[in-house]
């Protein structure tokens, strides 16, 4: 069902349940559009190219990232990751870390071409 509210210049698109599915929004800024479902899948032969001020991604369960072809993180500033672990591998390869300033690598143990000891408990 379509309902549009001329007073607020909102149109919605709402489910047989009554449920918005899609909100668009026409506002002061530019349009806004929201959508609420219970899956949405984007599929295209082509790219897709996002722009905006600021992205953000807040997923319960993970992210996954997959490419058949390189994938380039870059940041103007700092680049940060943080888990409860990390792992780095290089299946085939080099490993390379370059800096233009120190390295520094701060551990409890650094084990450098030696096997994972056995931890006594």
């Amino acid at each position: 069902m379509l309902r549009y509210a001329a007073s607020s210049k909102t149109l919605d698109l709402h489910a047989p349940d009554g449920q918005i599915c899609v909100r668009l929004i026409l506002g002061a800024q530019g349009a806004q559009v929201e959508i609420s479902a219970a899956s949405l899948a984007v599929r295209t032969d082509g790219d897709i190219g996002l722009r905006c001020q600021r992205f953000e991604v807040d997923a319960e369960r993970g992210v996954d990232l997959r490419t058949g072809g390189d994938l380039t993180l870059t940041a103007g500033k700092a680049l940060t990751t943080e888990g409860f672990e990390q792992r780095l591998v290089a299946r085939r390869g080099d490993f390379t870390i370059i800096a233009n300033d120190d390295v520094q690598l701060d551990g409890e143990r650094i084990l450098l071409n030696s096997p994972r000891p056995t931890l006594h408990r």
